[in-house]
């Protein structure tokens, strides 16, 4: 089926069939109003950032990897990206996708262009039950970097303490279906 909205999700875990992928998944079977582009971070291969300046004199990029994913991305008017919690950030596979955002910081800051206004959700998993400060400071982090280049965090729903957790559908929190169910209505 051909929709009107595009998005575009990333996912950053290792794990198929882990927690990040579980919660991702269901977010994404419902997220009906959108044709959505899904790029896996540990399978995608982008190389990182070298803060080569190319980007600050065109609109372009040293390394051909982003010629796929830029126009899907400029397409896209939701950004999903779902990461587990790794050392207080994301995987590094991730990270390395998130890096080349620089492209769109310096058309925005060096070239003077408008880029267009996004929304973002967050699906972020992590281990350990008590662990509040280090998804603040992961979301505080994730939320500087979308500012800067025109997208609106607006949603962030968080399984934690998958360590204590049976794997499977049946087995996810129900606060965090409703908080699915209940963002799907309104982005």
């Amino acid at each position: 089926m051909i929709n009107h909205k595009q998005a575009l999700a990333l996912f950053g875990s290792p794990h198929k069939n882990g927690f990040t992928a579980l919660v991702y998944n269901y977010f994404l079977e419902r997220l009906t109003k959108y044709d959505i582009k899904k790029i896996n971070a540990f399978e995608s291969n982008f190389r990182p950032c070298v803060d080569c300046k190319i980007c600050k004199k065109s609109n372009s990029c040293a390394f051909d990897d982003m010629n796929q994913f830029d126009p899907v991305f400029r397409s896209s008017s939701l950004l999903i990206i779902a990461s587990p919690l790794y050392n207080f950030s994301f995987p590094a596979p991730l990270k390395a996708i998130i890096d080349r955002f620089q492209r769109y910081y310096c058309e925005k800051y060096y070239l003077k262009n408008e880029l267009q206004k996004k929304t973002a959700v967050l699906i972020l998993t992590c281990g350990r039950e008590n662990n509040d400060k280090w998804i603040e400071i992961f979301k505080n982090q994730i939320t500087v970097f979308l500012k800067s280049i025109d997208i609106n965090l607006a949603h962030t729903i968080c399984l934690k303490s998958t360590d204590n957790l049976k794997s499977g559908v049946d087995n996810l929190p129900q606060n965090v279906k409703m908080d699915i169910n209940n963002i799907v209505k309104i982005i």
